[in-house]
This record gives structure tokens, sequence and C-alpha cells, in this order.
């Protein structure tokens, strides 16, 4: 019995531990590398011509914090990163912005410029940071 609680007792720990840690959020605080803003300072920035890399992802789901430590790593770009967490934002107003845009995914990762989406990441966060770095990179303007 004692060593069925200890097991027990274990197991919650260890489900406790990976919880959290998949729960982390990154930190989006170094503005040389990720800026976040929402979803009015996108529109505005799509509006003013600029070109910038846009990330839209949830900071609780794992394939957003995938891509997020990816993009930490990234040292330069040919752009901008700006990153729009959706968690929590106007439901009405995300979507109608993601069919604009025809965003599908969890972690979306575009470059922006002259007020259209010119080029997607379509690679998985999962691969090898290299293709990441190919598209940030890349001039497409």
């Amino acid at each position: 019995m004692k060593k069925m609680l200890l097991l027990f007792i274990s197991l919650l720990g260890l489900a406790g531990w990976f919880s959290s840690a998949m729960a982390q959020t990154i930190d989006t605080s170094n503005p040389q590398a990720i800026q976040e803003v929402n979803l009015d300072t996108v529109r505005a920035r799509i509006s003013a011509k600029e070109t910038f890399y846009l990330f839209i992802g949830r900071d609780d789901n794992v394939d957003a914090q995938l891509a997020l430590a990816q993009l930490h790593e990234v040292e330069t770009a040919s752009a901008p990163i700006l990153y729009l967490n959706v968690k929590g934002i106007n439901a009405q107003a995300y979507k109608t912005f993601s069919k604009k845009y025809a965003i599908r995914s969890h972690a979306y990762l575009a470059k922006f410029s002259n007020r259209k989406q010119i080029a997607v990441y379509h690679n998985d966060w999962r691969a090898d940071i290299s293709q990441l770095l190919e598209f940030l990179t890349t001039n497409l303007t």
C-alpha cells in the first residue's frame, strides 16, 4: 500500500511539473528580438505600409512556445518581428483579421509589406532553425 501511495504521489508531482513547464510563457521583453503588440497596432502598421514579420500565437500553446523559443534565437532579421498573443483578444475582431489573411494555425509567421502579406512560413516549428533563419533573413520586398 505504501508503494502504491508513493508511486501515486510521484506521478502527481511529475504531472504538476510537466504542466507548469508547458504553461511557462516566453519572455518577450527584449525589444530588439520580438515586440508584443495588440491587433490595433498590427492593423495600424499594415495601413502605414510598414515592413515587418508578424508572429501570431497563444502564450499557453505548445507550438507557439516552440516558435517563440526559435524566434528568440534569431539575432538578425530583414524586418522587425512583432508578436500578437491572441489569448484574451476580441474573438470577432480576430476572426475577421484571420479570415482576411487566411490564418489557420496556432503558431503563424508571415511577412507584411506595403499593406500586403507577402510571405508565410509553412515549416514545422520542430524543424531545424536554419529554415526559419533563411525565411527571416531573405529580403522579399
